[in-house]
């Protein structure tokens, strides 16, 4: 029977042996150098001296030699083995690293990031990208200060918005689809977060990052949590083909704002039954609420409601992911409306996407204005 200190050592074995298959066995090269360090292992525990024995019995040496001994032979093997290993790894990752190298030359990433605010933001979202999206990063900046400050300057405003998909198809000319990238944050007043999701949603996947403003840094929907969706509301039946949708999603909005700012208009409720206030949404929860939101505009649409009047209280990413999902062109037409609480309007101005021969424009709704904008 074997001794306790052989069956421990028997058992180091075992698990070192599953330790090197599980950590490192993934190429030929790791495969060598794992079968080297086990026979190495093995030598060292079981006190063997490593020398190889070849029976030569009945070969004609002279007859008096009945085997010849090769001492050290299995350290040779061993060493070999890991030596030949480490160079065929050593070699492997100077081609896998040359060609991540020659992808990161070809790619682009398009970093897309949308300034409503002075002194806010204090990094640019090209500085967290994350690595595995590769790449060369290429801020594409658009500054909507100026036009909220003037007060009147919504149609330049948005227009620059909507020709970000021109500034999108300008690098697709240059570069095959398939490597380009886009990632887009900032921080603006919800129409136009809204907006920028919708017109940059016919150009693949994109990462949407969100600006934490007490960790002053960006995050990405793999530092969320997880949440619930909030469920479909009944829709019921509507005396006019324009509704108001309210969605309080970070913060409440107020029942009585809404019937001063639009009398006579159904209501409809798509909210959490509690607010989510600062709090970064991961990729799963962000996907099921977009696809919710998807679903609702379609029941809306297939009960005849042409418009929506849309009051979102939302965090950054999410606005911009739900404009992504919003189909201009087999949905309802979606105005989405700022909320100024010294205002006797309430709902000051509110932003839309139109599609007309198959390019994107901007509706602007301004309620300051006796007339309305929508070219």
């Amino acid at each position: 029977m074997k001794s306790i200190s052989h069956k421990i050592i028997d058992t180091i074995k075992e698990v070192f042996i599953l330790y090197i298959n599980a950590r490192f066995v993934r190429g030929t090269g790791s495969r060598l150098m794992s079968a080297g360090l086990v026979i190495f292992f093995y030598l060292a525990s079981s006190n063997v001296d490593g020398s190889l024995a070849i029976n030569v019995s009945g070969v004609s040496l002279g007859g008096k030699i009945s085997s010849v001994e090769i001492p050290g032979f299995w350290h040779l093997v061993a060493s070999v083995l890991i030596l030949t290993g480490a160079s065929w790894m050593l070699r492997t990752e100077h081609q896998q690293r040359k060609r991540e190298e020659e992808e990161s030359d070809r790619k682009v990433v398009l970093a897309v990031q949308i300034e409503g605010y002075s002194n806010v933001i204090q990094s640019p979202v090209t500085s967290s990208v994350p690595p595995e999206i590769k790449g060369k990063r290429i801020p594409i900046m658009i500054n909507v200060r100026d036009a909220l400050l003037d007060g009147h300057r919504l149609q330049d405003a948005a227009d620059d918005v909507t020709n970000i998909e021109r500034t999108v198809h300008q690098h697709g000319v240059s570069h095959n689809s398939a490597d380009i990238n886009i990632c887009a944050g900032g921080l603006a007043p919800v129409p136009f977060l809204f907006m920028l999701g919708n017109i940059l949603e016919d150009h693949r996947p994109i990462h949407w990052a969100e600006w934490d403003r007490k960790g002053s840094r960006w995050t990405w929907s793999n530092e969320g949590v997880a949440v619930q969706t909030w469920g479909l509301p009944n829709l019921g039946t509507f005396a006019d083909d324009e509704i108001v949708l309210k969605s309080g999603i970070t913060y409440g909005i107020a029942d009585k704002e809404i019937a001063q700012a639009f009398p006579g208009l159904s209501v409809i409720k798509w909210e959490p039954a509690k607010t989510i206030f600062e709090v970064i949404l991961d990729e799963h929860s962000c996907l099921d609420i977009c696809e919710e939101f998807k679903t609702l505009m379609r029941q809306l649409k297939g009960q005849g409601v042409k418009r929506v009047h849309f009051l979102l209280a939302c965090s950054t990413a999410l606005t911009m992911r739900l404009g992504s999902v919003l189909d201009p062109r087999n949905m309802p037409e979606v105005i989405v409306y700022q909320y100024e609480k010294n205002s006797n309007l309430i709902y000051t101005w509110g932003l839309g996407v139109k599609v007309h021969e198959g390019r994107k424009s901007a509706i602007v709704i301004d309620r300051r204005k006796t007339t309305q904008s929508e070219d």
